[in-house]
């Protein structure tokens, strides 16, 4: 910080300060002989108020404005004021602040002129730093260095004196080292013979007179097979110069029941004590408990049961886990929030040291780390904040959850102000390494790069992006990366590059939107990634705009069922067309319904929802769901909406290629732009088409993703499958692993005990589909017939039931009222579908 000031103090200007000791100010005269302790005034020009109040706020905030001006005043004159002195401090506070008050609110002439002002003030003589402190000073810096020197010197000698009682502790500890291994071998030497001498004693006959060992009970069993272990061990007692040493003999009687006789260490075994191969099988056990959830209970009665003496001893596992858990630094997120946190840096540091290690190709590489935060719904209750990263360089791992490695789990909903106070550390170390752009690994900086990825809507301050601070996906100015509008987003006739050079946004353009509240920036942001390296993920893309797509379809089901309808009874009325739908839509091999959303009374509420598909599920939609559309919607718009489907089907296989080339992008810019415009002009036509359902996704679609398929050699990398596994991963080990006392820590535990563990994971062995066909459309055949299997009611239970025996359906509604009156139900419902819901009901209770 010094030599910011120093270089700040080099700054030229119009006018300079000038030190008047003859000209003062009329209230200055009027003090008469108190002036004379007034030895000069300070002519300060305007133009270098204003700059020191603008620099002060941003680059000098740790220095007062006396220190600044010392650091103008000693420059010309040999003079200087004490540092400690508040009234000078707060005059010059004053007058920067004034003037540049003054200054920010006019321009021109006017500006020019208010440079030249000049604002004065006197100096006290006791205000400045005179030649007596100046030697006291002097005098006590001598002293100090004449101290200095003397303990330096008593220190260097301490320093020799304790390398020599060192190599003398060194000297005595080899020789003690000596004689205890020479202990030892006498021992062993004095073991062996006492061994032999009693091996080759005279041998008693090793013959059982007794009742064999299935005729008596348990405890006479466990006698039988004592005596038994001692004298097998004295009949094979050659086996050792044969280099074998006696571990365990089986043996079964004549019902086949096997007897395990043990001629190991007694009493238990340690983890630590175990050879290395026991301890990396008992490591590869626990690797797969860890894997998939076996808890320790589950593996204790497996041990215990027949062939289970195999097995690894249940207690052992246990003090591997403790002693694999003991590597791992967890601490405390800050806040009030229950929370736990890796080391982020070091994790890091470990994880592309790791990588470096593997492959030595990459021992030069520039590394792309991406950063991503999720919110995952635990339980009904529960809710966890997950903060990941993963390397960008590892393509093949980018798209697993072993690729993205946690660092922090935090219980509570997605908050600002929650990540700014829990992950405030880790967003320091994030914000460190995206400034230096470096690490050091093994004493040598590695070069890396912060990215930021994730669901559009975690940029908003609702959810995920919030990182970012702008407001949610709805407002006015929802795009992260440019200041549209809105009621804009519709219009797709602007270049690719047209939002990329005409207000855009920058980091350091939120941040000052932020501080006055425009744009939809409502916080300052969390980290500070430039924001050519925030990156949209293509999976919630993909999830989002087939949602308004879906939607649509349901919608003009539903409103071509209530204009079929209208001019029909009650018994009558049908929703064919939605059922079509449905059916349509499950024929695509997806497990999909609709229904309506009931008030707290229990009443319809008009409002309808459906099922919510996974990213596999959306792409055999788009796959196989236009194909089979004809016929199930209007005829009138039936060919520009398999249309969309079809092409933005297109669309999303052509941005998940790798490394396209500009002339591809350029493509995916005209199909995208294209594919928006067809999207806005079935506006009033289809239901949720049109300019005001334009969703920021769509916007980003056209204009932004082909700018960061462009920038990044494709955006399949930054795909957010391997944060959603991530998270199925966690909530796995949530329900599964963890006692539920401290959740985040155990799942950090977990984790991070699979990664120790790694190296022992099996790999899978090499498939090959064969039959292409089977996968296609025989597998999908032969799962509909289980589905229609299980759909088929037992007979029995439909004899039973009164239900399945009185053919509710073929009933008008006259005779159901009758039927209800029959068994005391009283209602006022008139609708054909609820009266059959409550005489079934009725029935069932029966």
């Amino acid at each position: 910080m010094a030599n910011a000031l120093e270089k700040y103090s080099k700054t030229k200007f119009k006018k300079d300060i000038v030190v008047d000791t003859e000209h003062y100010s009329p209230y200055i005269r009027k003090l008469g002989d108190e002036a004379k302790d007034i030895p000069f005034t300070i002519q300060l020009p305007w133009e270098q108020l204003n700059s020191w109040y603008q620099t002060k706020q941003s680059e000098l905030i740790e220095y007062s404005y006396v220190q600044i001006l010392n650091a103008f005043l000693c420059k010309r004159y040999p003079t200087k004021i004490q540092e400690n002195c508040p009234r000078i401090e707060e005059n010059l506070r004053k007058s920067c602040s004034r003037a540049a008050q003054k200054i920010v609110r006019t321009r021109g002439r006017k500006r020019e002129d208010l440079f030249g002002k000049v604002t004065s003030f006197a100096v006290q003589q006791n205000e400045l730093v005179t030649a007596q402190t100046v030697s006291v000073l002097q005098s006590n810096i001598e002293r100090l260095e004449r101290a200095n020197a003397q303990v330096t010197s008593q220190n260097a000698l301490l320093n020799i004196k304790q390398n020599e009682t060192s190599a003398l502790v060194n000297k005595m500890q080899i020789t003690i080292d000596k004689a205890k291994v020479d202990i030892d071998k006498l021992k062993q030497e004095n073991e062996s013979l006492y061994s032999v001498i009693e091996k080759i004693s005279p041998q008693r006959k090793f013959e059982d007179k007794g009742k064999c060992i299935t005729e008596v009970g348990k405890r006479q069993q466990e006698r039988k097979l004592k005596t038994l272990e001692t004298r097998v061990e004295q009949a094979l007692w050659f086996s050792e110069s044969f280099g074998l040493k006696l571990d365990t003999v089986k043996l079964v009687d004549h019902l086949g029941k096997p007897y395990s006789l043990s001629f190991g260490e007694k009493g238990r075994k340690s983890y630590k004590d175990l050879p290395t191969e026991e301890q990396q099988k008992i490591q590869e056990t626990l690797h797969i408990m860890d894997k998939f959830c076996i808890s320790d209970a589950s593996y204790h009665e497996l041990s215990c049961c027949p062939g289970g003496d195999e097995l690894p001893r249940s207690y052992l596992i246990k003090q591997c886990k403790e002693d694999l858990n003991k590597l791992v630094y967890i601490e405390r997120t800050p806040g009030e929030a229950n929370g736990a946190a890796l080391n982020f840096q070091d994790e890091l540091r470990v994880v592309i040291e790791g990588m470096i290690e593997a492959d030595e190709t990459l021992k030069d590489a520039h590394f792309k780390v991406k950063i991503s935060g999720d919110g995952a719904k635990m339980t009904r209750l529960t809710n966890f904040i997950i903060i990941s990263f993963s390397i960008l360089n590892a393509e093949d791992t980018v798209m697993s959850s072993k690729g993205n490695h946690t660092v922090a789990v935090i219980k509570g909903h997605e908050d600002y102000a929650l990540l700014k106070e829990s992950c405030s550390k880790i967003f320091d170390d994030i914000n460190k390494l995206a400034s230096s752009g470096k690490i050091k690994i093994k004493d040598k900086d590695v070069p890396i790069e912060i990215f930021v990825g994730g669901d559009y809507k975690v940029t908003n301050s609702r959810d995920q992006w919030k990182i970012l601070g702008t407001k949610w996906a709805t407002s006015d100015y929802a795009c992260i990366w440019c200041k549209i509008h809105k009621l804009l987003r519709w219009d797709m006739s602007k270049t690719m590059v047209y939002w990329e050079t005409h207000d855009c946004r920058s980091l350091k353009d939120i941040k000052d939107c932020a501080l006055k509240n425009q744009f939809s920036c409502q916080h300052q942001p969390l980290l500070e990634v430039k924001l050519e390296n925030v990156v949209l993920d293509e999976l919630h893309l993909m999830l989002r705009i087939t949602d308004v797509l879906t939607k649509s379809l349901i919608n003009e089901a539903l409103e071509w069922d209530v204009k079929d309808n209208t001019h029909k009874a009650p018994k009558d009325r049908t929703s064919k067309h939605l059922s079509d739908l449905i059916k349509c839509i499950q024929e695509c091999g997806v497990s999909f319904n609709v229904w309506e959303k009931r008030n707290a009374d229990g009443k319809g509420s008009g409002v309808h929802d459906f099922t919510s598909l996974m990213g596999s599920g959306k792409k055999l939609l788009m796959k196989h769901l236009p194909d089979k559309l004809n016929g199930v919607i209007k005829p009138k718009n039936c060919d520009s909406v398999v249309k969309i489907w079809k092409d933005f089907y297109k669309i999303y296989r052509m941005m998940n290629e790798c490394d396209p080339s500009p002339d591809r992008i350029e493509e995916f810019f005209e199909l995208a732009s294209a594919w928006g415009k067809l999207f806005v002009s079935l506006g009033g036509e289809v239901s949720g088409f049109g300019k005001q359902h334009v969703t920021p996704y769509m916007h980003c679609l056209v204009y932004h993703v082909p700018n960061f398929m462009l920038r990044h050699n494709g955006i399949r990398k930054f795909t957010g499958q391997g944060v959603e596994k991530n998270n199925d991963d966690v909530r796995k080990f949530h329900l599964t692993k963890s006692n539920k006392w401290d959740a985040p820590k155990d799942i950090l535990l977990v984790s991070k005990r699979l990664q120790f563990t790694s190296q022992h994971e099996r790999e899978p062995r090499p498939y090959m589909k064969r039959n292409g066909e089977y996968w296609s459309t025989e597998i999908k055949e032969a799962r509909n017939k289980r589905r229609k299997l299980f759909d088929t009611p037992c007979p029995e239970s439909q004899a039973n039931n009164p239900a399945s025996v009185l053919d509710i359906n073929g009933l008008s509604v006259l005779e159901i009222k009758q039927k209800l009156k029959e068994l005391g139900v009283k209602t006022r419902a008139r609708k054909l579908e609820k009266l059959q819901e409550i005489l079934k009901r009725a029935l069932e209770d029966q």
